[in-house]
């Protein structure tokens, strides 16, 4: 009876894994979320050249997919520096690369991207940088005077 059980289980997962199997349901999800960041992310390493970026890493988990020196990232991590980017990015930064929109259903206060945050109503911070690429979620600027 045991093992009818688990034969019925199992093909009843397998007709749709999907929506059946939760463990298969998330990373399902997250792959589908995951692919557009990943794409952007693709498209700044391949047109990478030179000069500071200012992410949120805490929210765009992709500085291993851009593949370029951690040195030229600004970002949480980099404290003071960062901070004062957010108030003056073209000083600091030739690339900036944020969400199109500050998310406002986040688990913790470390998934809130904070460069959105600080850009999405400043349009002014942005007066020295054009749009070079964007998707639905993502925006990257790059600064016009850079060179």
């Amino acid at each position: 009876a045991v093992a009818v059980g688990l034969v019925a289980q199992n093909l009843w997962w397998a007709e749709d894994p999907d929506t059946r199997v939760s463990v298969i349901q998330e990373a399902a999800v997250q792959h589908g979320a995951y692919r557009e960041v990943k794409e952007v992310a693709r498209w700044v390493g391949a047109h990478y050249d030179g000069g500071g970026i200012l992410m949120d890493e805490s929210s765009l988990l992709v500085t291993p997919v851009i593949g370029i020196d951690h040195a030229a990232y600004v970002n949480r991590a980099t404290g003071p520096l960062f901070e004062a980017t957010l108030q003056d990015p073209a000083s600091e930064v030739r690339w900036i690369f944020m969400h199109r929109e500050v998310e406002t259903r986040v688990e913790n206060e470390s998934s809130v991207d904070r460069v959105a945050e600080a850009f999405v109503d400043a349009p002014d911070l942005l007066r020295r940088y054009v749009v070079v690429h964007e998707t639905a979620a993502f925006v990257v600027y790059r600064r016009v005077d850079a060179g």
